[in-house]
């Protein structure tokens, strides 16, 4: 028998989907040589039923006690979760199970066998861990699912700028969407432009109608990942924040303009600033028109060469 990796990870509109998103990228990389399931206390339907439409199973608990008293020996427990601290580590090592943490933030203290970090600048004295634990460092270990692995190993350098794309991830709460949109707009330089909002976009209608009144602007909703890697690829310039969406227009070969807005992705935006593989502003609010007529003169590095998958399935199943 396969052996059981049970991934612990919650996502709702006011904490975002990217926890979920990146480990079910993570699962796909594992599913051929594990047995797998989702272990939640809030997920959307939407995305609940992704997952099991990528043949994992999901089960929704009430408590952290539901899910340690259920465990079995010898598996492999993968978090993604801020919440959840070293006391939740040892609780699943006292079951003889592997703990393995995706983590971003390296502010508290892990027990833990593996840590994933894919964010670009890290090193192993970033965090305070047990001395045997082993480490997953930088876009070497990129968290992305299939299609976009596949893409970037063929990803062509992009020139000239004439489709734009603009996502800010799956509920994007500041509505920052809509303020990038209204700016590329007022440019009028005829850009093809896409923009795509998340299962857990609350702005949705306001955000439609805007488009609507602009033939060159075409608005899409909680779109599949075929659809996404699609439209990536045809874009020549992505607007995206430094969070796993930046590793997914990266790897389809998109010129990529960047800043933060949550503390997690602080890390990820000065690793890629530092790497020149982004265009990057200190804030959403410094883009400008004149930055925009000079992108095209700006020169990015690819630094997502596809093979993550492979090096994150032999170091887990040494485990």
């Amino acid at each position: 028998m396969k052996k059981q990796v049970f991934f612990r990870a919650d996502g709702s509109a006011q904490t975002g989907l990217g926890h979920l998103v990146r480990c079910l990228a993570l699962a796909q990389m594992l599913q051929d040589d594990f047995d797998i399931e989702f272990v939640c206390m809030e997920i959307p339907d939407i995305i609940k039923q992704d997952i099991i439409t990528k043949d994992f199973s999901v089960r929704e608990i009430a408590s952290e006690n539901d899910f340690i008293n259920s465990l079995p020996t010898d598996a492999i427990v993968i978090i993604d979760h801020y919440g959840l601290n070293v006391d939740f580590h040892k609780a699943i090592i006292a079951k003889d199970c592997k703990v393995i943490c995706i983590d971003d933030l390296h502010e508290k203290e892990f027990h833990a066998h593996v840590i994933i970090n894919h964010a670009p600048g890290i090193s192993e004295d970033d965090y305070k861990a047990l001395p045997d634990t082993k480490f997953a460092l930088g876009p070497d270990y990129a968290l992305l699912r299939p299609a976009f692995l596949e893409a970037a190993k063929t990803s062509e350098k992009k020139n000239k700028i004439k489709t734009v794309l603009i996502c800010f991830g799956g509920s994007d709460y500041l509505n920052l969407t809509q303020k990038i949109t209204a700016f590329v707009a007022g440019l009028r330089n005829d850009y093809q432009v896409f923009v795509i909002t998340g299962a857990a976009y609350a702005f949705t209608e306001e955000l439609s109608a805007y488009c609507a009144a602009y033939p060159e602007i075409t608005h899409f909703s909680a779109i599949p990942e075929k659809q996404m890697l699609d439209l990536m690829k045809k874009s020549d310039l992505a607007i995206v924040p430094s969070s796993g969406i930046v590793f997914e227009a990266l790897a389809a070969g998109c010129k990529v303009m960047s800043s933060w807005y949550v503390d997690n992705q602080r890390e990820i935006f000065d690793g890629f600033r530092d790497l020149q593989a982004i265009i990057p502003l200190e804030s959403f609010e410094d883009i400008s028109e004149e930055l925009f007529l000079n992108i095209e003169n700006i020169e990015t590095r690819q630094v997502i060469d596809g093979l993550s998958g492979k090096r994150l399935l032999q170091l887990i199943s040494e485990l």
